[in-house]
């Protein structure tokens, strides 16, 4: 099961002698640098209004919360916490799909939550989606075309936002695409796809008593 008291004390003791050993190694500050852009981010990526997406940033340009303005914190906030409580209520889940499951979803949040992402960041993807690919194979009813078309979507993530940038003339109601661009990114629903599809599986194996417990 996913609660393994041996393997909760075995992970704590290795984090614990990795944090010692990196402190040794580099020092406090690089450290407290470090939590810094974990935090804040390193402002490499800083949003553009949508008339400045063009050019060679579009290249690295994914912003999953753009279209929420300043509320994006929140909602990512909110999502951390949603899936922390997703992962609490199956966490007492028997068998191997619920582990997966759960790996997943942790991985596949990764660009969706982080406080700064790029497009070159969505690599992560490939695990959850070969992961959520073998799940859905074994299952009778499974939807394996949903990580398959997640991944072409973020293939082409750049492309497309390239084509409604910089080529915008060339596409059909183009101007107007133009600047629906932020609801447009490809990356971003490819990513919504694999989180859906992951938190899905593992709220099968939720259950309310079980984060009620957590919470005491």
């Amino acid at each position: 099961p996913l609660r393994d008291r041996k393997r909760f004390i075995g992970a704590m003791v290795t984090a614990g002698a990795l944090v010692i050993a990196s402190l040794a190694g580099f020092g406090v500050e690089v450290h407290r640098s470090y939590i810094d852009v974990l935090l804040w981010g390193k402002g490499w990526s800083d949003p553009l209004p949508l008339g400045y997406w063009g050019g060679n940033t579009v290249t690295s340009i994914y912003r999953p919360m753009h279209v929420l303005g300043e509320a994006k914190l929140v909602a990512k906030l909110l999502g951390v916490v949603g899936v922390i409580a997703l992962t609490l209520a199956a966490r007492d889940a028997e068998g191997a799909t619920p582990r997966r499951a759960t790996f997943a979803l942790g991985v596949a949040v990764i660009p969706l939550l982080a406080p700064q992402a790029a497009s070159q960041d969505l690599v992560v993807l490939l695990l959850p989606a070969m992961i959520l690919t073998a799940m859905e194979l074994r299952r009778e009813g499974g939807y394996p075309s949903i990580p398959v078309l997640a991944i072409l979507l973020v293939h082409l993530h750049r492309y497309g936002l390239d084509l409604l940038t910089n080529h915008s003339g060339i596409v059909p109601f183009g101007e107007f695409l133009r600047w629906q661009v932020a609801w447009l990114q490809l990356g971003v629903w490819g990513t919504l796809l694999l989180v859906g599809l992951a938190a899905y599986r593992l709220a099968e194996y939720a259950t309310l008593p079980g984060v009620l417990e957590r919470a005491e």
